[in-house]
């Protein structure tokens, strides 16, 4: 909602605006919750990034709030909790042994959806802690231009493509637009005769093959 107001000026009428409000609030009541993550994954835990989307709905809420296309009268609570979500993860999702963001709180393992960090403005693409994040990633889940969902993935399904993408555009943030470039000609290499790219790629036998640990959907058991 927040790209359609400031990119395409799109304003809400009063039922939209209410209903943001609404999920505003919820927020705000949950996000100290277990969740089962991006990748839906059977054990709930506190994901990073899951605690980071929270972060990013309260600070798009607020930014509408100031354009006036929500009202303001909780704006104090978003703010509140917004500070709260950043503090709770600079605190418990930093690995000081990684020199990196962790995949969940009081954790050493890795997850790829923090290349997304910077994307969502959580971090500047620069800060020298999503400097070191990509760099972490890398090291473990990096196989070529692919990369596995998450520490220990490497062992039960393909590299999973999308993955890849968020690299690229880690890269450009931090700075280091030759190496997306790079990374960006040898993924589009696995591009198929129809122009497509498939989820997952084994990087030992190319994209003609998945895992037969995994099916394609990122949440089967």
């Amino acid at each position: 909602m927040w790209l359609a107001v400031d990119r395409a000026g799109a304003h809400l009428d009063p039922a939209s605006a209410d209903l943001l409000d609404a999920l505003g609030d919820h927020v705000c009541d949950v996000w100290t919750e277990p969740d089962c993550g991006i990748w839906e994954l059977d054990e709930q835990r506190h994901n990073t990034f899951s605690k980071v989307g929270c972060w990013v709905a309260l600070d798009r809420l607020i930014r509408l709030s100031e354009r006036g296309q929500v009202s303001d009268r909780d704006v104090d609570r978003w703010q509140a909790e917004r500070r709260a979500i950043r503090e709770w993860v600079d605190t418990h999702c930093w690995s000081g042994a990684r020199r990196s963001y962790a995949g969940r709180a009081g954790s050493d393992d890795l997850d790829a959806s923090l290349l997304l960090l910077a994307r969502t403005g959580f971090v500047d693409g620069k800060d020298p802690r999503f400097t070191g994040t990509i760099k972490a990633i890398r090291a473990e889940l990096a196989e070529g231009p692919l990369l596995y969902r998450f520490s220990g993935a490497r062992e039960i399904e393909g590299a999973f493509v999308a993955c890849s993408f968020w690299l690229v555009d880690a890269l450009v943030r931090n700075g280091h637009a030759r190496q997306a470039r790079k990374l960006w000609h040898e993924l589009i290499a696995h591009v198929s005769d129809l122009g497509l790219l498939a989820e997952e790629i084994d990087p030992a036998t190319g994209p003609a093959h998945g895992h037969p640990a995994l099916s394609s959907d990122p949440g089967s058991p």
